[in-house]
């Protein structure tokens, strides 16, 4: 990877090369007395609760650390060997590999601190023998690969510190000092510095409260950090847990067992790609992938039912091609993947599987390196110089996470605030960015948002109120964003309204941290932005409620239970479009689901302009046909009877006018044929968008009154369901209306996330008519 600007003499290069402090062995990892004791170390590592960021998890991506010896004292023992029913096609390749030892001193993590790491090495079949393998040629490749890694890390960092400097981010007696480091190989400690001065600056300092002005620039919170089991002690968290438990010490044990067990197949993979492209054994050798969490795994902050987000990072000689290929035929082989499901013509591609019932998300991204090892930095904006687009994409989802937890004052109550928002979300039927609602990412940006609103409050419960007293009355379109945006100079597209015509019209912009910013909300219509609004008007008078009970405990837990009841989806509307979809195989329901899920907010933007249409509100929640059961509308939804897998999913549609109610829907010919037009039209462009249906993949739509709905989507029945619509009739309100959203009419200063009157003299561009002045002064001086 070569970077314009500074390049590497030979002087430099050799002194890299030769620097006896680059290659010091790390000292071995010796475990503690403590250590005997699995299940209380890994209560440390993959706590829910953990305030250590270095430590949260495994194939975490590059916690950030500023001394060798001290991540060594929180290293995690080696991790128990792999379970014998989790097989796997073909074991780990044998790594020949003198740089799998290799750490030198502020380059790279030490291995005992990576549990991907620690996976047990065995004889691949698909790597070269130890026969085939010269020595010689293996010390000297290594070498090389050594050099160049090194060389790329000091050209990369002095262009850098080059594009910080000329953007006013360090000043020049940093950019001396990082140097300096760079010259002596210290190239984690200068990185460490780019990364406060680019990246940690709070944006959440210019809404002018005296709460948030005082936090400081390199996000040190006012107030001491919150101890773990003070808030895991608190009533708000043990409600949450109640209702969301957390996993068990036996769940996170199987959790990271079965990553270990994929990061296998990845390096495995890796070779056997290898093989096909024709490298010499001896690159075969070295060469490997790695695999990185993100997400709320990586957040510590998910469920036993979460999906674990993963990145499988790999070498220049492996395309997507292979990734959606060999890959895909590899995983086809092992006996505990089910549910596999590539999805190469997402935004972000993807393969969602399931592995020993364990639901992952595995994403693909390609860097120009030789070999991709788990200590590998991938929190630097250098790693994205040469990368696609798509692996670009997939390498900011981990570094998102790094940064979030970088920015937040106090972990431990954004870890607790996020699980309840969530929780709150899920609940209510607005937590899914495929359906145009908010995604994880955007919640949790949401929520770290709020807690750098507070850096001094340390009570969990006071600021999951004041979030929803933040968003309800939050001025959209304007901006949450966590730090002051940098522009790494890569050219990479980002989101940037002062350029973008289209980046103006998005509704609720949340930005995510990382190098390049993007939108993650950038799915949000104005239909499902006015459920969301609702719904945090509606959270936020029983939040306000519960905080006014805090004297009395019963009085707060019924507040609570009122805040994260189950949406009522089915009891408020008296018309649903039902939208049935069937497969004959499973395999070919997994891929049509997803499929037909990502496209119903298509549907939902189209009826929205339907005339006399008041309301559309989509669930984000499939539901699957007993066996024998036929779809909503009674017939066998166009497969002749012949499918094995039917769900369908459900629309609420409230008109402007009320029908009367001894008149039907259906007798308002010119509305039904309106929204059988906006049918026929969303089922001849977006589903064809799918391509080739496999036999068996259909899709039909009923329009249903109340009283025609299947009994599968009655939680506690139809009769119960009746009381609460003859409830919701009659009773008054449980909660007033919202009031019209606040709109904002931002302008979008430069730079992002901070305005002139508070930009800090390190963040200002310098002025070049400034410059200009000065030298003719000094001109005019010279010359009188």
């Amino acid at each position: 990877m070569s970077l314009p600007g500074w390049m590497p003499n030979m002087k430099f290069a050799s002194d890299l090369q030769g620097d006896d402090t680059l290659n010091k062995p790390v000292p071995p990892y010796e475990p503690s007395i403590d250590d005997d004791d699995d299940d209380d170390d890994l209560d440390e590592v993959c706590s829910n609760g953990s305030s250590d960021t270095t430590v949260l998890s495994s194939y975490n991506s590059s916690p950030r650390t500023t001394s060798t010896s001290v991540d060594l004292l929180k290293s995690p023992p080696p991790p128990p060997p792999l379970d014998p029913h989790l097989s796997l096609p073909s074991p780990l390749p044998s790594c020949h590999c003198p740089m799998a030892s290799d750490s030198t001193q502020g380059s790279f993590m030490p291995q005992s601190s990576r549990m991907s790491a620690a996976i047990p090495s065995s004889k691949c079949t698909c790597a070269p023998s130890n026969e085939d393998v010269d020595p010689v040629v293996l010390a000297r490749l290594a070498d090389d690969f050594r050099a160049q890694r090194l060389a790329n890390q000091a050209n990369a960092l002095m262009w850098s510190v080059e594009q910080a400097t000329a953007r006013g981010v360090v000043s020049n007696s940093t950019e001396q000092t990082l140097y300096h480091l760079i010259g002596r190989g210290a190239f984690e400690e200068a990185r460490d510095i780019l990364y406060r001065h680019c990246h940690l600056t709070p944006a959440v300092h210019n809404l002018g409260s005296k709460a948030t002005a005082a936090t400081a620039p390199d996000n040190t919170p006012l107030s001491p950090t919150v101890p773990v089991d003070v808030v895991a002690n608190s009533a708000l968290t043990a409600f949450v847990d109640a209702m969301a438990p957390k996993d068990s010490v036996a769940g996170r044990r199987h959790k990271q067992t079965v990553l270990r067990a994929l990061s296998t197949l990845v390096a495995s993979w890796v070779k056997r790609v290898g093989v096909e492209r024709g490298l010499s054994p001896e690159h075969i050798a070295l060469t490997s992938g790695a695999l990185f969490a993100a997400g709320s795994y990586r957040l510590a902050i998910d469920d036993p039912s979460s999906d674990i987000d993963t990145v499988a990072v790999a070498p220049w000689h492996v395309t997507h091609a292979d990734f959606f290929g060999s890959f895909v035929d590899l995983l086809r082989s092992c006996p505990a993947v089910s549910s596999l499901t590539p999805v190469s013509n997402a935004f972000v591609p993807l393969l969602a599987l399931v592995y020993d019932n364990v639901a992952l998300d595995v994403l693909f991204a390609r860097v120009p390196m030789p070999t991709v090892l788990p200590s590998q930095d991938i929190d630097s904006d250098y790693i994205l110089a040469g990368v696609d687009p798509a692996s670009m994409k997939s390498l900011n989802a981990p570094r998102v996470s790094t940064l979030l937890l970088r920015l937040v004052p106090q972990p431990a109550v954004f870890r607790a605030v996020a699980r309840a928002i969530r929780a709150w979300a899920k609940a209510r039927g607005i937590y899914s960015s495929k359906w145009g609602y908010l995604g994880g990412v955007s919640w949790t940006i949401l929520v770290a948002f709020v807690c750098q609103m507070y850096p001094q409050e340390t009570d969990c419960e006071s600021v999951f109120v004041r979030f929803f007293h933040v968003m309800s009355e939050w001025a959209w379109p304007q901006p949450v964003m966590l730090n002051v945006l940098y522009d790494a100079g890569l050219g990479l597209e980002s989101w940037d309204p002062r350029l973008n015509v289209f980046d103006r019209t998005h509704l609720m912009p949340i930005i995510t941290p990382a190098y390049p910013p993007m939108n993650s909300a950038v799915q949000v219509s104005h239909t499902t932005f006015k459920v969301m609004y609702d719904e945090l008007w509606r959270a936020r008078h029983f939040a306000d409620l519960a905080a006014h009970a805090a004297n009395d405990a019963d009085v707060k837990r019924a507040k609570w239970v009122d805040l994260f009841a189950p949406t009522n989806f089915f009891v408020r509307y008296d018309v649903y479009l039902g939208l049935s979809y069937s497969a004959n195989t499973r395999d070919d329901m997994c891929i049509w689901s997803k499929f037909v899920h990502s496209r119903v907010r298509k549907l939902v933007d189209g009826l929205q302009h339907v005339e006399g249409m008041c309301n559309v509100h989509a669930l984000p929640t499939h539901f699957p046909h007993p066996v024998g059961n036929s779809p909503p509308d009674g017939g066998e939804g166009g497969c002749d009877g012949q499918c094995l897998h039917r769900e369908s999913v459900f629309i609420g549609l409230e008109f402007k006018a009320r029908v009367p109610s001894n008149r039907s829907i259906f007798l308002d010919p010119q509305m039904e044929a309106t929204i059988g037009q906006t049918i026929r039209f969303f089922e001849a462009t977006d589903l064809q968008q799918f391509g080739v249906r496999a036999p068996g993949m259909t899709l039909s739509t009923t329009l249903l009154q109340w009283e025609s709905l299947p009994e599968f989507v009655f939680a506690h029945g139809r009769e119960a369901a009746r009381d609460d619509r003859v409830r919701l009739a009659t009773a008054p309100a449980s909660h007033p209306a919202p009031p019209p959203p606040p709109r904002s009419r931002f302008v979008y200063p430069a730079p992002f996330g901070t305005t002139t009157a508070t930009m800090n003299s390190h963040h200002r561009p310098k002025s070049k008519t400034t410059k200009k002045a000065k030298r003719k002064d000094k001109q005019h001086t010279s010359s009188i």
